[in-house]
């Protein structure tokens, strides 16, 4: 791990990537800032929001209610307390996504968002999502 071929590797990364990052956060004409009608697109005023709630059915409710998320992400992180007291600290890959996915429950407070930010993510990493318990089923 730390031999002198993994330090040269993580010292030229450590020198190289901030370099990289800098030349393309420089845009053509000189402005490296957001459009603002990017954000637009994005962001809500409280107002809207709450004209929404109105008319939102009860299924639509509980998918925009933080209560629920909070719940679920509260009793998946009271298991993952009691997976590392009875196991110690038993890491596998496993117990990483299960982190992962009611870290991501909770961060994002609703379910509708967590749900919106997985279709989100899935449409780029579609392919790695299907190769991958084929991968895995041939190391079984």
């Amino acid at each position: 791990m730390f031999s002198e071929l993994n330090l040269f590797i993580v010292f030229i990364l450590l020198i190289t990537l901030p370099i990289l990052n800098w030349f393309l956060l420089k845009a053509r004409d000189g402005n490296s800032s957001i459009d603002p009608e990017l954000l637009k697109t994005h962001t809500q005023t409280v107002e809207e929001q709450k004209l929404e709630k109105k008319d939102l059915t009860p299924a639509e409710r509980l998918e925009h209610s933080q209560v629920i998320s909070m719940m679920i992400g509260i009793l998946g992180l009271a298991f993952i307390i009691y997976h590392f007291a009875t196991s110690g600290f038993d890491l596998n890959i496993n117990i990483v996504n299960f982190i992962f996915l009611f870290l991501g429950i909770l961060l994002h407070k609703t379910p509708r968002k967590f749900l919106n930010s997985v279709s989100d993510a899935v449409k780029n990493a579609g392919g790695i999502i299907i190769q991958f318990p084929f991968y895995a089923g041939l190391w079984e």
